[in-house]
């Protein structure tokens, strides 16, 4: 979600990003490098275009290889916690961490269907809200 909402942010506010930089997700298993079809419904709710919306594992990003690169690391906490020497395979000039909810976590608890959407909203929101008041400056662009 939060490479689709980058994205749109980015559009809809006329940034024009460097033209080596990439806005790109990845996952650090295959598992975790599904795009989950929640994830799409609740983006398409709010206007986000979804069609051409993939993800990839870490070690097939070829931008995680990159000396320049920055990684933005935004899984859940228990999972930050444990990636950290995984990433440390990686060449990247700043790893960033910021945890958010894992939406397909939390929802396992959860027998309502209408429930565990919101759990999907609510983490969209939140990741919208930290894009829109954080992402930019983070990256060194005024908002």
């Amino acid at each position: 979600m939060a490479e689709a909402l980058a994205r749109r942010f980015v559009s809809d506010k006329g940034i024009d990003l460097p033209k080596d930089f990439r806005i790109s997700s990845a996952g650090l298993n295959k598992a975790a490098s599904a795009v989950k079809p929640l994830a799409l419904e609740v983006l398409t709710e709010v206007g986000v275009g979804c069609e051409s919306l993939s993800t990839q594992e870490l070690r097939n990003c070829p931008e995680a290889e990159n000396h320049d690169a920055l990684l933005l690391v935004l899984c859940d906490e228990e999972s930050c916690r444990s990636c950290g020497t995984f990433l440390q395979d990686y060449p990247a000039k700043m790893v960033l961490r910021r945890p958010f909810p894992a939406p397909s976590k939390i929802s396992k608890s959860i027998n309502d269907a209408e429930q565990v959407k919101q759990v999907f909203r609510d983490v969209r929101d939140e990741i919208t809200l930290w894009i829109e008041k954080d992402f930019l400056n983070l990256l060194g662009f005024e908002n």
